[in-house]
C-alpha cells in the first residue's frame, strides 16, 4: 500500500509495511530525510521543530546489555549505558543499547533503552538514525527518529507524537549530547 506524505510543503511516497504500530517512526524517518536535504543546503535542518527534550548518554564498558535477547538484523552490537533525559514530561534515568552498521564515514544506528521517570514510570525507547563523522572536531554527528513506548497510560501522547534527535557523540569520552524535538 502507498501513501503520499506531506510535511512542510513537501511529498514524498512511502510503504506501510510495519503496521499501526510503527507509523510515526516512519513519518519521523521521512522529516529526517528532509532535515538532512535542508542542512545539506545550507539551511537550518531543525528550525521547524520544537525541543522537547536533553538526553545525555554515557558509555559504561561493563555494562550487560538492556535488551539481553534484541538482535539488530544486520547490525552489530556495540555497547550499552547510562544517562539521563531532561524535559517534560519525561525527566529521569536512561539504560541503552546501541547497534550500527559501520562504515568509515557514516554509520546506521539503532539505539534501544529504557528510561525510569523521576515518577518511576518505564518508557522503552528506539532510535534509528545515522551518524557521520565530522573530521574537523572528531565527533560523531547523529541525526535519529525517536520513537517512545510508555508502559504508563498517563505518557501515551508520547506514542502518537513524532520525535527526532540530533547530537553528538565523543569517541574520545564516550560521551553522546542529544537534542530530542518533536
Amino acid at each position: 500500500m502507498q501513501n503520499l506524505v506531506h510535511y512542510e510543503g513537501i511529498s514524498t511516497k512511502k510503504t506501510l509495511i510495519l503496521g499501526n504500530r510503527y507509523k510515526n517512526l516512519i513519518l519521523t524517518s521521512t522529516m529526517i530525510a528532509f532535515a538532512f536535504i535542508q542542512s545539506a543546503s545550507g539551511g537550518d535542518s531543525m528550525s521547524t521543530f520544537k525541543k522537547t527534550f536533553d538526553l545525555k548518554l554515557q558509555y559504561q564498558e561493563n555494562q550487560k546489555k538492556v535488551f539481553p535477547k534484541k538482535n539488530v538484523i544486520g547490525s552489530r552490537y556495540l555497547g550499552s549505558g547510562a544517562g539521563s533525559i531532561s524535559g517534560s514530561p519525561l525527566s529521569g534515568k536512561v539504560q541503552w543499547d546501541l547497534y550500527e552498521v559501520q562504515g568509515e564515514s557514516h554509520c546506521q544506528s539503532d539505539f534501544f533503552g529504557v528510561i525510569t521517570t523521576d515518577k518511576n514510570q518505564k518508557v522503552i525507547f528506539h532510535a534509528r538514525g545515522a551518524f557521520t563523522t565530522d573530521k574537523s572536531s572528531g565527533l560523531w554527528n547523529n541525526i535519529s527518529a525517536v520513537r517512545f513506548e510508555p508502559q504508563d497510560e498517563k505518557l501515551s501522547s508520547l506514542e502518537e507524537t513524532n520525535f527526532t534527535m540530533k547530537g553528538t557523540f565523543d569517541m574520545k569520552t564516550g560521551s553522546h549530547v542529544y537534542e530530542i524535538f518533536q
